[in-house]
């Protein structure tokens, strides 16, 4: 199909020729990249367009541009930062899109928020604190 034994029964396997992005790199012996890159593009298409969001309308409100959308569709973006936001405008697990459950039952809120937290600095922390006690307040 492709020209490679080893990914020869993956429908998502992606040539790489001369018009492939340079943020694409090519997998074993050049002529595909990893088929697990179809899945969050094929994923997030269809649950786009069960939610019958277009791209833009998506970008709009996960706060994304159109492009960045049609980069993950395309195959050309694996690990967008905002998968998270993408995921919770279509109201699936981010984990989901991403390939690493069959379950598209989205996470609930304080998951992600803990989530988050973790990946803050400290001198982050504080000042999410401070407004979650605000909130209270």
């Amino acid at each position: 199909m492709f020209g490679c034994d080893i990914h020869e029964l993956h429908a998502t396997t992606k040539v790489v020729d001369r018009s492939t992005p340079h943020s694409v790199k090519p997998f074993h012996n050049g002529c595909c990249m990893l088929p697990s890159m179809g899945m969050l593009a094929d994923r997030l298409r269809t649950a786009r367009e069960a939610a019958g969001l277009s791209q833009t309308e998506l970008a709009r409100r996960a706060g994304v541009s159109q492009q960045t959308i049609d980069k993950i569709e395309r195959g050309l973006s694996q690990r967008s930062r905002y998968i998270v936001e993408i995921a919770a405008e279509l109201k699936v697990s981010a984990a989901y899109l991403r390939g690493l459950t069959d379950d598209p039952t989205p996470e609930p809120i304080r998951t992600r928020i803990e989530a988050e937290l973790k990946s803050l600095p400290d001198d982050k922390l504080l000042q999410a604190l401070q407004a979650i006690r605000a909130l209270k307040a």
